[in-house]
């Protein structure tokens, strides 16, 4: 995620290739950009960017930007099948993940966050599912947020309108 997010903050004039020229796997890998391109990665990387550090952070963003977020976590087996409400289950936390990133969109107050993981429509509730307080204290890696007083965000708009 860090290398998508790098990448996605990196000055347009320090753009060597895009996800247009040659893939977004390729653009969104650290170790395809040039040394000036880590260097100017490194500082660009928070700017702009707003990091939250819990739950109660989560969700005093989206009440007000009224936008959602990224969400780094530890993905286990067990959320493969949400429960019939749509809330993931409360994993083993000793078994085995693996790290997914996942968008948050919303919040209700008795499920928790709203979140795609990028499964397909089949998945959960449309495609969606809930993450509850406990489980997201057991599970979030890194939680970031565009700053929407930032002119950095405007930046972001136009590279990707460039992608287009």
């Amino acid at each position: 995620m860090a290398a998508a997010v790098s990448y996605g903050l990196l000055p347009a004039s320090d753009e060597t290739f895009t996800a247009a020229t040659q893939g977004e796997l390729y653009s969104a890998n650290y170790s395809n950009y040039s040394a000036a391109q880590k260097a100017q990665a490194a500082k660009f990387v928070m700017n702009g960017i707003t990091q939250l550090k819990s739950f109660s952070d989560y969700q005093n963003f989206l009440f007000q930007n009224k936008q959602g977020c990224i969400l780094a976590m530890k993905w286990y087996p067990d959320f493969m099948q949400p429960n019939s409400d749509g809330t993931l289950p409360i994993p083993n936390p000793s078994g085995a993940y693996s790290l997914h990133c996942v968008a948050v969109y919303g919040y209700d107050p008795i499920k928790g966050l709203l979140i795609k993981p990028w499964l397909g429509s089949g998945y959960g509730q449309g495609g969606y599912a809930y993450l509850s307080p406990t489980i997201f204290q057991m599970c979030f890696m890194e939680v970031y947020g565009l700053n929407t007083g930032s002119t950095r965000t405007f930046s972001c708009l136009v590279i990707m309108l460039r992608q287009l």
